[in-house]
């Protein structure tokens, strides 16, 4: 009796043993939680590499974890690595297939050229949220590239319904109208879009194209002013407003803009295109020619530029080299040369 007494209480005494080792165990759970956590601030704190091994660790105790591969997909996308970011964008959406992955998955294909592709999950990301505005805000930017500019207006028409402050989706859609020649409706989308977000240089410098578009000059310039004062740095809108004082026959001017233009950026070809067109207004076709001579050494398809070359050679009796020149704007399509040919060259 004696023996089995002993043996009882050493068993006793291992069992009271091994629960209070239980008792100090973090559960893999608690543990992927806090690498996760780990994972989050990391990533937070733009230390990208550190916020891939946290969710690794994390995965690695917890494999049906769609938080840390949602947040794993996302760093790498950060990355670049876009077809891994799809991998763990899979997961998720076999895990739990909510409208955020299928949005971040249709961004990485976006980014990976998958247009088809991108379209199909922005629009399973709508079907799970209907007020998904950046997904259909995406469907159109990808429509307005494919130059389908009634199916853009739609889809950002359908992102401002989703969010009626955005004002990205407002500029866009305005772009859109832009293209199917309806300014006005267009300046309208503009218009808002910079109420919106007053502190975008580009709302203004679309706001100034499209009155240029319907001659209102003095409003285009005060719009490009606008995103001047905004961005100084933008080559683009020195150059448009440019634009705007060549319309306005003031031609000094629209080269002091295109002078900056070119300093900003100096393989701007546009700019000394229209430098050499304000220049040739002044009859000072020297250096016309040296202008449109630099757009074309910068862009040799530059078919406007060997015309308005032409132009100007024909000016400087040169009618060989004129139509040498037109000849070239003809095959790289400008068909308004036509009658230069037919006129001078025959």
């Amino acid at each position: 009796m004696i023996v089995v007494l002993v043996l009882n209480a050493g068993l006793l005494l291992a069992q009271e043993e091994q629960d209070t080792v239980k008792a100090y165990t973090v559960s893999e759970e608690q543990q992927a939680e806090q690498f996760y956590n780990r994972g989050v601030t990391a990533f937070e704190n733009g230390d990208l590499e550190t916020a891939v091994q946290m969710f690794d660790k994390a995965l690695d105790f917890k494999r049906a974890f769609p938080e840390a591969l949602y947040n794993r997909g996302a760093v790498k996308f950060e990355q670049k690595k876009y077809s891994a970011a799809i991998q763990d964008y899979d997961k998720v959406i076999m895990l739990e297939p909510k409208a955020k992955a299928h949005y971040s998955r249709g961004l990485a294909k976006l980014q990976l050229e998958d247009e088809s592709g991108a379209i199909t999950d922005f629009q399973e990301a709508v079907k799970l949220d209907e007020n998904h505005g950046e997904a259909y805000y995406y469907m159109g930017s990808i429509h307005f590239r494919n130059e389908d500019y009634d199916k853009a207006v739609d889809a950002y028409t359908k992102a401002i319904n989703a969010d009626p402050d955005y004002a990205f989706a407002y500029n866009d859609r305005g772009s859109a109208f832009r293209m199917k020649g309806e300014y006005r409706t267009a300046l309208s989308d503009y218009q808002k879009a910079a109420s919106l977000n007053p502190s975008s240089a580009f709302i203004y410098s679309n706001m100034g194209s499209v009155k240029k578009e319907l001659e209102d000059y003095q409003g285009a310039l005060t719009d490009y002013s606008s995103a001047i004062g905004l961005d100084s740095s933008n080559a683009m809108y020195w150059n448009n407003r440019g634009t705007v004082y060549y319309a306005m026959r003031k031609y000094k001017e629209a080269i002091n803009d295109y002078n900056r233009a070119v300093e900003l950026e100096p393989e701007y070809a546009p700019a000394f295109n229209n430098r050499g067109n304000a220049f040739y207004k002044l009859k000072n076709y020297q250096q016309a020619v040296a202008d449109y001579d630099k757009a074309i050494k910068l862009d040799p398809e530059y078919g406007y530029a060997y015309m308005n070359r032409g132009i100007t050679k024909e000016m400087l009796r040169q009618p060989e080299q004129a139509c040498k020149d037109w000849s070239k704007a003809l095959s790289l399509g400008v068909k308004s040369v036509e009658a230069y040919i037919q006129s001078q060259c025959y």
